[in-house]
């Protein structure tokens, strides 16, 4: 799939940065829509600007659960002690880890910082259901590489990319031992103090009252305002500006939006770095451009944050509604396609997808959830057929695009290991599978 080359973007982003035109076009693209909270912040060149409607009388700012955006706060605070020369970000965890890892050696001798910082290490974690921990708030680091080298890894180290959790529960279990205190106090003293996030929440690490529920991959209970948010994305971009658009690990196949990853950032293209966190009724999505100075916020508990961005900044930011979609195939194509090539078994340590071959050219696909320990878009099975699209792309049915919405089948290590792709994760062809029935539409 060819993406456009990166290009600075024509837009001024000076304009939102205008007294009053950032609420002017929040108020524009709320008009008519039911009143929910939907909060912007946009910083550039050292100004900033935030805007909101809301859905009661007062519509006073509120923190919102950070989720997975708070990896990027756990990469700031090693990124800390690599500038401090404490760490080496290309050294190996086993390092760092000692006896933690003597166990499996060989396995964390190989995985280096970078690597779990970038989703790069190849570590399966699907089958786990939270981070283990020690009665004194400390991450339990022995249980927690053992757990991880029960699974067969996915991939060797700095070959492929797959997002989860692993890399930034390994970091906070390496920060945890190089400091002699807890992920959660490290938050606290050397991120949200100096910073000045989160005053006055008790729900936020700031406050004396820090929630026991708070995990260094997906926050669990760590909320924080829009603001909170511009101040940390300023911080962000001071690191060395020059070092983001050149280190950028490509990811292995298709996606509408995303790129790669920079340091733990996800790259959007045209010099954007950012992350998008999603759960049930709310979304927040956060953007920087570290060549400009800007950085950009949107949190919404009225429709996606992507969404938002996309009508609010569109038009002059045409990267935020730059979305990609891949090629159908013609009739022509699908007759000379063979499809049996990417019929087979595909599975991690918690999931296992069946895909098997339709008598018109395309193919169904079967997922088993049954061994996996966190909630699924479709509960622990479902099926679904898929239509063929350039690329070795397949579109599930309408209606089945929850965690699938799209697969691809990736050839890796000069063809001999075969992945099937959804845009954030990667499932290896288990050698020798092949489905059990052939299925028919």
């Amino acid at each position: 799939m060819a993406f456009p080359v990166d290009m600075p973007s024509p837009a001024h982003i000076r304009t939102f940065i205008e007294p009053g035109y950032l609420q002017q076009r929040l108020d524009e693209i709320s008009q008519g829509e039911a009143p929910r909270r939907i909060e912007v912040g946009v910083t550039h060149s050292g100004e900033s600007r935030v805007a909101r409607v809301a859905d009661d009388a007062n519509g006073e700012p509120e923190p919102f659960r950070t989720g997975c955006i708070t990896k990027l706060f756990t990469g700031a605070l090693l990124r800390q002690l690599v500038c401090q020369g404490r760490v080496g970000i290309d050294s190996p965890v086993a390092e760092y880890l000692g006896d933690a890892t003597a166990h499996a050696a060989g396995v964390y001798s190989r995985i280096t910082l970078q690597h779990l910082l970038d989703h790069t290490h190849g570590l399966d974690d699907s089958a786990l259901c939270g981070m283990p921990q020690l009665a004194n708030g400390r991450i339990d680091a022995e249980r927690l590489t053992r757990q991880l080298v029960a699974a067969e890894r996915l991939f060797s180290p700095g070959t492929l990319y797959s997002y989860s959790n692993a890399g930034a529960w390994l970091i906070a279990a390496v920060l945890e031992k190089l400091t002699g205190t807890t992920w959660r106090a490290l938050l606290r003293e050397r991120l949200f103090r100096p910073l000045r996030l989160g005053a006055g929440q008790g729900s936020a690490p700031a406050g004396e009252a820090a929630a026991a529920r708070i995990c260094p991959s997906v926050g669990e209970d760590l909320a924080v305002s829009v603001i909170d948010l511009l101040r940390f994305l300023r911080y962000a971009m001071s690191y060395d500006p020059l070092s983001w658009p050149t280190a950028i690990f490509r990811l292995p196949g298709f996606s509408p939006f995303e790129r790669g990853i920079c340091n733990g950032w996800k790259s959007y293209g045209r010099n954007w770095f950012g992350h998008h966190s999603t759960w049930p009724g709310a979304s927040v999505l956060v953007r920087i451009r570290p060549a400009h100075g800007t950085a950009l916020v949107v949190a919404s508990r009225q429709q996606p944050a992507l969404l938002v961005a996309a009508r609010l900044f569109g038009e002059i930011l045409p990267e935020f509604s730059g979305l990609i979609m891949p090629r159908r195939l013609t009739s022509d194509e699908i007759e000379a396609m063979d499809s049996h090539r990417y019929a087979g078994i595909y599975r991690s340590a918690s999931e296992s997808v069946s895909i098997s071959c339709c008598a018109d050219g395309g193919l169904q696909m079967e997922v088993d959830s049954t061994r996996r320990k966190r909630p699924s878009s479709f509960g622990k099975r479902f099926s679904t057929g898929l239509r063929p699209a350039a690329d070795d792309i397949f579109l599930p049915e309408p209606g089945a695009a929850g965690r699938f919405p799209f697969v691809q089948f990736i050839a890796h290590d000069r063809g001999s290991r075969r992945y099937l792709w959804n845009g954030r994760c990667i499932w290896p062809k288990r050698p020798g599978s092949s489905p059990v029935r052939q299925a028919h539409q």
